[in-house]
């Protein structure tokens, strides 16, 4: 059975907790697109609660209490000051941002104090159902346990004990208070021995530098077989990759200004037909506010219509230039002239500020390794590799891809990283890359925007 990620964990909880299954049992499990799974698998050892839910609670709570039972009464005021609560919860993460781990909160800030109310009115809500009989109110009995595990949470989350990073996401309306393992490998092993069948994981980007370790340690999968097998392109002849000259720092604040200097030349060359893709949504919005100015071809940007509107249009033009973070380095086929250009901001080293990443960093560090050397940059290279795939999908394929990073060629991991790539051209010189696109034959009959 070739499986869906999310539903193999989901039925594994429901087995494992006795109550039924969703999948039956299988000889062989087949995992597509296997480089997703560690994160999917972190997500599902992981726990998280978040302030809509606990908001949930009340109301239903307040639904299923009695409404003569005078016990009613305090549940109002709880919910009035659970509002206060997130109110103040949403103030003090003003300067912590919208992805911060508990760790680096002090002791007596302002965030704190307001995590300690809310576990306050938890547990008085839990004093509510003192002296109740719920025999009669199935309802309520629901809520009390949701609330008990609720109350588990809140512990457990402030408590100092191992195994977790703690962080807190902010969204316009809701908080989530996260646990996030540092280490899934022996978890996932585990599960797969429960599951006595065979285990296939294939993907394009397994490897890094032709070997399987990033990949096989993260999931326990030590002793696996191995196989990695040639790429039906022939992307010295399909493909070129130009790495510009002369670019300052990706930090230096005249960057983006530079390397629209490189790159305006090539969409013009290609006819439009690009992927531009970033690393962050900032600064696709500062590219994209200059593009606006100077391109002659279509732009289509992340977030301005939903994705599958952007992708039909891009095929249907011909000639665009759509700009993307994250959601178009992988999954994205287009195949044919449409594609002929891609472009790559910056190398895709999450940020050390992560909390998820800083905690692994350090959870490593703590062990004597390299936190570089053994996540950061392996996941780097398995990101970057995705967006390379957007290139060439089909035999007939040919374009150009542009990485504009210099430290590729000027740190010493971009050894690494080339010999990850698949085996293009490379040049350096404008004149080269023009002359590669000459020879494409693109035409010029385009849709209009």
């Amino acid at each position: 059975m070739v499986i869906n990620h999310h539903l193999y964990f989901a039925d594994s909880r429901l087995k494992n907790e006795g109550f039924a299954e969703l999948l039956p049992g299988v000889e062989v499990a087949v995992f597509d697109e296997a480089h997703q799974l560690a994160e999917i698998a972190a997500n599902f050892y992981g726990q998280r609660l978040s302030t809509h839910q606990f908001e949930n609670l009340l109301d239903d709570m307040l639904r299923e209490w009695p409404v003569l039972d005078l016990a009613n009464q305090p549940l109002k005021p709880l919910r009035s000051r659970f509002d206060q609560t997130v109110t103040l919860l949403f103030e003090a993460c003003s300067t912590l941002g919208d992805r911060f781990s508990i760790q680096g909160v002090g002791k007596n800030s302002p965030f704190k104090t307001a995590y300690q109310s809310l576990a306050d009115i938890a547990g008085q809500c839990m004093q509510c159902f003192s002296d109740m009989d719920l025999g009669d109110y199935p309802g309520l009995m629901r809520c009390k346990i949701r609330l008990q595990e609720l109350i588990a949470f809140l512990n457990l989350f402030i408590s100092e004990e191992g195994g977790y990073i703690r962080w807190i996401e902010r969204f316009k309306h809701s908080l989530v208070f996260h646990m996030t393992p540092y280490n899934i490998a022996d978890s996932f092993r585990e599960l797969l021995r429960k599951q006595n069948s065979a285990s296939i994981f294939t993907s394009a980007t397994l490897t890094v530098a032709s070997s399987f370790k990033p990949f096989t340690q993260s999931l326990g999968l030590c002793h696996a077989d191995t196989l990695m097998l040639p790429s039906p392109f022939d992307f010295a002849k399909q493909a070129l990759l130009y790495l510009p000259r002369s670019l300052p720092d990706p930090k230096d604040a005249r960057y983006y200004d530079c390397l629209l200097e490189r790159v305006l030349p090539i969409v013009e060359a290609c006819g439009g037909r690009c992927f531009f893709l970033f690393t962050s949504h900032q600064a696709l919005n500062q590219v994209a506010k200059r593009l606006k100015r100077y391109l002659s071809f279509p732009l289509l940007i992340q977030g301005e219509e939903a994705k599958p509107i952007l992708l039909a249009r891009f095929r249907k033009l011909g000639n665009a230039v759509l700009l993307g973070t994250a959601t178009f380095w992988e999954g994205v086929d287009v195949k044919g002239d449409a594609l002929s250009l891609v472009i790559i901001d910056k190398l895709p080293f999450a940020s050390p500020t992560d909390p998820v990443m800083h905690g692994k960093m350090a959870y490593l560090k703590a062990q004597g390794i390299s936190g570089f050397e053994a996540l950061s940059l392996p996941n780097a290279i398995l990101a970057l590799k995705q967006g390379v795939g957007r290139l060439i999908r089909d035999v007939n394929d040919k374009g150009v891809l542009m990485i504009a990073d210099p430290r590729l060629v000027a740190r010493e991991y971009g050894r690494e990283i080339f010999q990850s790539l698949p085996n293009m051209q490379k040049t350096r010189h404008e004149n080269t890359v023009l002359t590669f696109i000459n020879q494409l034959n693109l035409t010029h009959e385009t849709s209009s925007n």
